[in-house]
């Protein structure tokens, strides 16, 4: 079974150089997963430098990933669903679930019109993922992973709610664990330079 997560960055809307785009939250998603002893990648499709087809499917077939994850929102839920429809036709078993802060709040019924998703994550991610990760591992009832919504028997469900973490300074940094890697990033390493982490 699968230990790997794949994680495609979608921001193909960017107007100018998107180079020095970070996938902050996709980063810290990761860094936790690491936490628990996954591991992973994240690709990026920018407008500048678009992600091929060839090598989206490469990536695919090496990293055989337990689970295919997106952040979407309205100005690129066209292009998340064209990759999660060819990760569909490519390899079908590997489930695809969308996040984001727009995902939160759409209404499980969404799923019934998107045939290539197959979980909505309703809540920080660094909470849901490793226990639908751990789901996915070993077995056991999706029911009991909050914060995400799926279909059981065609029907939409959706879980209970994610509960915070209290300290989020307990959150593995994706920057010190080298989850995402800043140094061809121009803005980001300024910003470090400045003392300032946020960026």
């Amino acid at each position: 079974m699968s230990r790997h997560f794949l994680f495609v960055h979608v921001n193909e809307w960017a107007l100018f150089r998107s180079s020095d785009t970070l996938p902050i939250s996709l980063g810290y998603i990761l860094s936790v997963l690491k936490k628990y002893g996954y591991d992973g990648e994240i690709i990026g499709e920018f407008k500048d430098r678009p992600l091929s087809p060839g090598r989206f499917q490469e990536r695919l077939a090496a990293l055989q990933p337990l689970l295919i994850g997106f952040t979407t929102y309205a100005e690129n839920i066209d292009r998340v669903r064209f990759w999660a429809s060819l990760a569909k036709h490519l390899q079908p078993e590997i489930p695809i679930i969308l996040g984001g802060s727009q995902i939160t709040f759409m209404p499980k019924e969404a799923l019934l019109q998107l045939p290539e998703i197959d979980f909505l994550c309703r809540g920080d991610g660094e909470i849901v993922m490793p226990e639908l990760a751990r789901v996915l591992s070993n077995g056991g009832d999706f029911k009991k992973v909050p914060g995400i919504s799926y279909l059981a028997d065609g029907k939409p469900v959706e879980t209970s709610k994610v509960e915070l973490p209290e300290d989020l300074d307990a959150l593995p940094s994706p920057y010190l664990d080298n989850t995402l890697d800043v140094s061809s990033r121009e803005k980001a390493i300024h910003f470090f330079k400045l003392g300032l982490t946020s960026a």
